[in-house]
């Protein structure tokens, strides 16, 4: 009777901890593509990023040696330059993915396997305010 309680008492101990465990997923490798273009949307810089599926365009950037200038805002990381293109006063540097102007920023957007980034240098608009509050 005392090994089938001790039997009993292992098994509740082993199924316990098995269940506050957590099951990480193993990451999938992905392959990015990347080009910096300049005002003139020659290619300046270009390089095929292996990454990590989950990764953020920051960490594949700085994971694969990317020559990156970053400066950190209360919105998130701001791309100052990269691969040898700067943007002047008036400009920015604009993140395109497959072709779409992407909608965030490369501290939390997360490209896909074969995606095609693209960096550019575009004009800020003249009516542009960033410390405006229109009410």
């Amino acid at each position: 009777m005392k090994k089938l309680i001790v039997i009993f008492a292992v098994l509740m101990l082993a199924l316990a901890g098995c269940s506050g465990q957590k099951t990480d997923i193993a990451q999938k490798p992905i392959i990015v593509q990347i080009k910096a273009l300049d005002k003139e949307s020659d290619l300046v810089y270009e390089k095929r990023l292996n990454a990590l599926e989950g990764q953020t365009l920051l960490e594949m950037l700085r994971e694969n040696n990317v020559p990156i200038e970053t400066q950190d805002t209360p919105y998130g990381a701001f791309l100052n330059g990269i691969g040898g293109i700067s943007p002047s006063a008036q400009e920015y540097i604009s993140i395109y993915v497959n072709g779409q102007y992407a909608q965030e920023g490369i501290g939390t957007l997360k490209p896909k396997n074969n995606d095609l980034i693209e960096f550019g240098i575009e004009e800020i608009s003249p009516d542009f305010n960033a410390t405006s509050t229109e009410q």
